[in-house]
């Protein structure tokens, strides 16, 4: 019994490893890979506008379905492509990162000053 239950988990750890080690991804991207939407959530200190602005990756905008519809009318353009890209996604993050580190450091430092001038 105890070799069995040894031999399943070391079956499953090197399954798990297998499927680590081969990289395989959890969404297939190709050409035709684009980004319904972009939320963002939580509490902003940066609005959402300025947010949008700073992030390169673009969603396929609002209405959507309707532009497709109308698109198949002659002389109505069609809604255009906004293809994925993982390397445009990372670059956004790295860029959002970089960009509420200086607010936390700005609200850091008024933290301080303020400390400093309160008696």
């Amino acid at each position: 019994m105890r070799i069995r239950l040894r031999a399943l988990v070391s079956a499953a750890f090197a399954a798990t490893l297998f499927l680590a080690s081969t990289g395989l991804a959890q969404v297939r991207v190709d050409a035709l890979t684009e980004v319904r939407t972009i939320r963002f959530t939580g509490v902003h200190t940066i609005p959402e506008r300025r947010l949008r602005e700073l992030v390169q990756t673009r969603d396929r905008g609002s209405f959507y379905g309707l532009r497709v519809a109308l698109g198949m009318i002659p002389f109505v353009p069609a809604p255009t492509p906004h293809p994925f890209s993982p390397l445009v996604l990372q670059q956004d993050v790295a860029r959002l990162r970089r960009v509420s580190r200086r607010v936390y450091d700005l609200e850091q430092q008024r933290e301080v000053m303020r400390h400093a001038l309160v008696p």
